[in-house]
């Protein structure tokens, strides 16, 4: 008789783990921006209840992707007939080349980050691919004008030839938003801007670390995770 409930407790104990260890796999794949299978309405009457529920919820997602993917595309369609708009009529302004430039430097970055989005709400992910971070930091100062600013002061301390693997968008992006940030709250009180970058690589952690201080308010510890937020 021992032998027997315990023979029909581990049946019974793996007729219920194999399913729930299958539910937390398909929970973790969804976590990861997969499309896994749809789960078996097998086993107990709860236990399909609640395979029934993530398969519903999968559908879900998969359609709410689909259908931003969709927008998204219409979106990008209309911007890319301005963003021609204006490249043409920048191209007949009667301005400097060196402004002129810039303003084509602007436009081409705004159709190549739409599609980058795109590309994001397709994929779910952006390849990572080698980029020189050195060489990024320093065009995106020389792009900023903050050298030839008289109301900016910027000292600059990086190290040349230091490579990562990223998204070279999102990386530009990301400094852009450094740099544009420290225009607009890094300013003394005397309404000039005094900036440093430092760009060096820790060989003993072997990474890259990018330091920008500037002489603003700076941000309160309770707001730090705010500011990591989308937009």
């Amino acid at each position: 008789m021992l032998i027997i409930c315990l023979v029909f407790t581990m049946l019974l104990t793996r007729r219920i783990v194999e399913p729930l260890e299958r539910l937390g796999a398909f929970a973790r794949q969804i976590g990861m921006g997969l499309t896994p299978d749809p789960l078996p309405l097998t086993g107990p009457k709860e236990i399909q209840q609640v395979n029934e529920s993530f398969n519903l919820m999968q559908q879900d997602l998969t359609r709410l992707a689909n259908d931003r993917e969709v927008l998204l595309a219409g979106v990008s369609h209309d911007l890319r007939t301005p963003i021609t708009r204006l490249r043409l009529e920048v191209e007949l302004a009667p301005i400097s080349e060196e402004t002129k430039e810039a303003m084509c430097s602007d436009l081409d970055q705004m159709e190549t980050i739409v599609k980058q989005f795109m590309a994001y709400v397709r994929e779910g992910t952006q390849p990572l691919e080698p980029v020189d971070l050195s060489k990024t930091v320093k065009d995106e100062i020389e792009a900023s004008r903050f050298l030839t600013n008289p109301n900016v002061k910027l000292t600059t301390d990086i190290d040349d030839g230091i490579e990562i693997r990223a998204n070279p968008t999102d990386i530009s992006r990301a400094i852009q938003n450094i740099l544009v940030n420290a225009e607009k709250y890094g300013k003394s009180q005397d309404g000039k801007l005094r900036m440093s970058i430092v760009l060096k690589l820790n060989k003993r952690r072997n990474t890259a670390e990018l330091t920008a201080s500037d002489d603003g308010p700076g941000i309160s510890e309770d707001q730090f995770d705010r500011i990591l937020r989308p937009f």
